[in-house]
């Protein structure tokens, strides 16, 4: 019985230690994705669904009632700094007004789940930019089009 306990302790301490180390290479590999994110310099949020479930909330003076409860993966900024993020929100409140933090910070759980998502929200992101550079486009050529306008008639 203790050749068995120790040889199980043995195992233990060594798929606890190659948890640590693979935990800290995502974390390190989490950091690099939001760097390079951040040198594109977007200025545009975006979130993806990385899975939701349903809860059943109890109401004053009423049945209860379910709420769709979801962990979404964002890129956007919080706490003054942009970032990749994690939000829990209810199906009627916009990620980024949940509870948000930065996946950096995440539990391992969280973080493992996140980052099979990370393409999902690349795609995201490179559809709200694309939007966002067409009207800034079109705006601009509005805005030309005034500007032109006024100038004409302030000569």
């Amino acid at each position: 019985m203790k050749n068995s306990i120790e040889a199980t302790l043995s195992k233990l301490a060594y798929v606890s230690d190659s948890i640590n180390k693979s935990s800290d290479s995502l974390s390190k590999q989490i950091l690099e994705v939001e760097s390079a994110l951040q040198r594109y310099c977007l200025g545009v949020s975006a979130w993806v669904l990385i899975y939701s479930w349903e809860v059943e909330v109890p109401v004053i003076g009423a049945m209860n009632t379910n709420v769709t409860r979801m962990l979404c993966l964002g890129y956007g900024k919080y706490c003054g700094k942009w970032g990749l993020l994690v939000s829990q929100c209810d199906d009627d409140v916009v990620p980024s007004e949940g509870n948000v933090s930065f996946l950096r910070e995440a539990s391992r759980d969280v973080k493992l789940e996140a980052v099979g998502k990370l393409p999902d929200l690349l795609k995201e992101l490179l559809k709200k930019a694309t939007e966002v550079a067409n009207e800034a486009s079109a705006k601009a050529g509005v805005t030309q089009e005034i500007a032109a306008g006024l100038k004409q008639w302030c000569q």
